[in-house]
């Protein structure tokens, strides 16, 4: 019976050292393993490595005098803003020494350039009503009454893996039910849009959802506000912006910069 008991003791300690030591191996892997960021790119670092290198970045930040506005500094990280390109990128017009401050439209489209992870020309291609009588619409516990269908016809930035054909906007504004924050396109109408990604967006694998956004309508080559509420600047403008905002961030090569250094090596 004693003998049993050792034998048992025995099994379950080195069950247990075992499992010890599996996990240290997995843990060990895991921390060779090279991370994805949130659209799916391989920062080329582990997650030890991920760590140092947002930490520098924050430091960066902080000695641009942009870390005081969390916004701006959750976002720039998201959006792969690069931080020794900010002289070049404040001669082409960004307003980095005014973030705390009210900004005209114009301003506020080139902080909206920093912030996306996709910049598309579009047109909305359909709107499906997703309720069919205005009983159903009134009475439905969704928030969500409609989706827009939108044809993607220029892409102007792009910090996505894949290229862009279609994506989808939901909005809380029914056939029937009117709401102050919901999308207001119209059908047909082409749009420049800015996009945020901040989550994973794939809810359905052949379908990319617009999580946040805002939009300029584009008339012949001029930019206004939706339903032309308000004159921004020419289009050809913009589109000119965005190409040198692209070149001058070289986003593709975000992870391979030391924010120790005042040069790009």
């Amino acid at each position: 019976m004693i003998k049993h008991k050792i034998l048992l003791i025995t099994l379950l300690l080195f069950s247990f050292l075992l499992t010890e030591c599996i996990a240290e191996e997995l843990s060990d892997i895991e921390k060779e393993q090279i991370f994805k960021d949130k659209l799916g790119f391989d920062t080329g670092m582990t997650n030890e490595e991920l760590d140092v290198f947002k930490n520098k970045y924050a430091l960066k930040l902080e000695n641009l005098g942009l870390k005081k506005f969390p916004i701006f500094y959750v976002r720039s990280y998201q959006s792969k803003l690069n931080l020794l390109k900010i002289d070049e990128l404040r001669n082409l017009g960004f307003p980095f020494d005014s973030l705390s401050i009210y900004h005209t439209p114009s301003t506020t489209q080139l902080l909206d350039i920093l912030m996306s992870d996709l910049i598309v020309v579009g047109t909305i291609d359909k709107i499906e009503y997703l309720f069919k009588t205005k009983d159903d619409e009134l009475n439905a516990k969704s928030h969500i009454k409609s989706k827009y269908h939108i044809k993607v016809e220029e892409i102007l930035k792009n910090n996505l893996k894949d290229e862009i054909n279609e994506l989808f906007s939901y909005s809380c504004k029914g056939k029937y039910v009117w709401c102050s924050d919901g999308a207001n396109y119209l059908l047909n109408s082409k749009y420049l849009m800015y996009i945020n990604l901040d989550y994973n967006p794939i809810e359905d694998k052949n379908e990319l959802i617009v999580r946040h956004h805002s939009s300029l309508e584009i008339d012949n080559d001029e930019l206004f506000f939706p339903t032309k509420s308000k004159y921004i600047r020419k289009f050809s403008e913009m589109k000119s912006i965005i190409k040198k905002y692209i070149e001058i961030n070289d986003t593709e090569n975000f992870y391979n910069r030391d924010y120790n250094t005042k040069s790009e090596e």
